[in-house]
């Protein structure tokens, strides 16, 4: 929907540990997990699981380092002030900020079986009553073992931020990457070497700054470097991936009417050692959205243009109109008829990390047309919605045999999608979703289930005249693939179990994953491996 979905950052939460942690539950992004915490995970569309999300971190993109696109589990829950979805195509994550004079540290320590590990922190100190400087750091990911390897996740964050007297704030932000993966031999089933990423990324901006009563604009500006080697049977080979680029939004509010705009400019230079070329692409976007909220009627259009330097100029449109049947039940119906250009990760990473051959995606602008209607429900305590969405058009498919991203055919995708959720302040709550995919071709897009249902349920208990909190957790999810010759063959259950306890600042879990010791294997090389006991310490303190 092209209706935001936001959701604020609570800290301290027992599992929210990355980016992926933090997607607002029910929204039309779904999460791609190889296997446990610590194994990556790599939002999809619903709608069209073969198109990129793409996902920015104060308005600059993370780029993608494999054919899966971005993987959240990069950017610490430490450094996040809060995270949303926009029309199900985009993640938006906003680092943290200061807003208090009151100095704040906060450390996060997780260890599990299998030598998972994880490490966050993050302190945040006033310089005067209008500037403040934040800086962090974490380490996770896990060891070797005989059934995988090793993968290590380095990252950290600084962060200058200066309140305006006109309003807004101005910042300036460094975000840098160390990521180190094992490589495996599929034939073999042994190790054969490493592939190492470095990324530093330096941003600075104004975000909010009060031009009129009702408008505000938000420009900033950004470079990234970074370098991704490669050392497979001791033969070592580099590629070197950088970018610049900026964006400016605007936002004007008049009374139930609101206008955004925005404008954003992205480049990329890669030069390949492993395949002695070099490659520049630049993505530019000029897109509106245009709001009307009504006591009983919601309308939404937006639209823009797309400038690839790659594949050309495509455009895109979009609306969302809502009305409330009674008080408690809402209907909408949403369309969507665009034009998009590949990820600009695709046409490298894949080859650079499965293969030692030329390049071979072989992409191109595709065109789609989605519609999606529903109703959306509130009994008390009680919200549930049903939806269903028909999708047509082409997207990028990933082919595991040759290692690349294509165009696919014309493809129908049709589908069906049930949230329930229920609530009471603190003491209760309880999520459900259900999303079905039904297409005469699921066995091109990979990886997609066919039918997936997540549910999350947690109960917290006050003791001690609120000083103490115990908090008890069930998790489960269902996957059933279209057994396609790349597919997980069947259905899987996995459950999640845990309990938390929090007196005043300091926060002690114990978590097991996997409780039906499920084994899903992808190429006999990536896998769930069995359960997977964990336990950790969230520790906050203030002045």
């Amino acid at each position: 929907m092209l209706s935001v979905q936001n959701v604020t950052a609570e800290k301290p939460q027992i599992m929210q540990w990355s980016a992926a942690d933090m997607l607002p539950f029910g929204n039309d992004i779904s999460i791609l997990r190889y296997g446990a915490y610590g194994s990556g995970a790599y939002p999809q569309r619903i709608n069209l699981p073969g198109s990129c999300v793409r996902v920015r971190i104060d308005g600059v993109p993370l780029p993608s380092l494999s054919p899966f696109g971005p993987d959240l589990e990069l950017i610490p829950s430490a450094f996040i002030d809060s995270v949303d979805c926009t029309d199900g195509s985009a993640i938006n994550i906003y680092t943290r900020t200061m807003d208090s004079e009151i100095p704040e540290t906060e450390t996060n320590f997780l260890l599990g079986q299998r030598r998972r590990f994880g490490l966050q922190a993050v302190m945040e100190r006033p310089m005067s009553p209008s500037s403040f400087i934040i800086f962090g750091g974490s380490s996770n990911g896990t060891h070797s073992d005989k059934f995988s390897e090793t993968n290590s996740y380095r990252s950290y964050f600084t962060k200058y931020q200066r309140m305006l007297e006109s309003g807004g704030s101005l910042f300036f932000t460094a975000i840098a990457l160390r990521d180190r993966d094992g490589l495996r031999d599929l034939s073999a089933q042994d190790h054969m070497g490493e592939r190492e990423t470095d990324l530093i990324t330096i941003t600075t901006g104004i975000k909010s700054y009060r031009l009129t009563s009702r408008t505000t604009i938000s420009p900033i500006v950004y470079y990234r470097s970074g370098i991704s080697r490669i050392d497979r049977y001791n033969l070592e080979k580099s590629l070197d991936d950088d970018a610049a680029g900026f964006s400016v939004i605007s936002s004007t509010q008049r009374g139930n009417t609101s206008f955004d705009v925005s404008l954003t400019s992205d480049s990329r230079f890669i030069d390949s050692r492993l395949h002695e070329n070099s490659w520049t692409y630049n993505d530019t976007r000029l897109t509106g959205t245009w709001k009307w909220m009504g006591n009983r009627f919601r309308y939404i259009a937006g639209g823009g243009i797309i400038r690839s330097s790659e594949y050309g100029t495509g455009g895109q449109g979009e609306s969302e109109l809502a009305f409330k049947l009674t008080p408690s039940t809402e209907y909408s119906v949403h369309g969507t008829l665009s034009e998009e250009a590949p990820g600009g990760g695709y046409e490298i990473y894949p080859s650079l990390v499965f293969s030692d051959t030329t390049l071979v995606s072989d992409l191109d602008l595709y065109r789609f047309i989605e519609i999606e209607s529903g109703f959306t429900m509130k009994r008390i305590l009680l919200t549930y919605g049903i939806s269903g969405f028909n999708t047509i058009g082409k997207q990028p498919a990933y082919n595991p045999g040759t290692s690349s991203v294509n165009i696919s055919d014309k493809e129908t995708f049709s589908g069906v999608k049930l949230t329930v959720s229920t609530n009471e302040k603190e003491k209760y709550r309880s999520d459900f979703t259900m999303r079905y995919i039904n297409s005469s071709h699921m066995e091109n897009i990979w990886p997609v289930p066919r039918l997936e249902i997540i549910s999350q349920t947690k109960l917290t208990k006050e003791f001690v005249h609120n000083k103490l909190h115990a908090t008890v957790l069930c998790n489960a999810h269902v996957s059933s693939w279209n057994n396609g010759p790349t597919s997980p063959d069947g259905t899987s259950l996995y459950l999640d179990s845990g309990i938390a306890i929090k007196v005043l600042s300091l926060s002690l879990f114990y978590m097991v994953e996997n409780i039906t010791g499920e084994n899903t294997e992808w190429f006999d090389v990536l896998q769930w491996q069995g359960r997977n006991a964990m336990w950790g310490v969230r520790w906050k303190l203030e002045n």
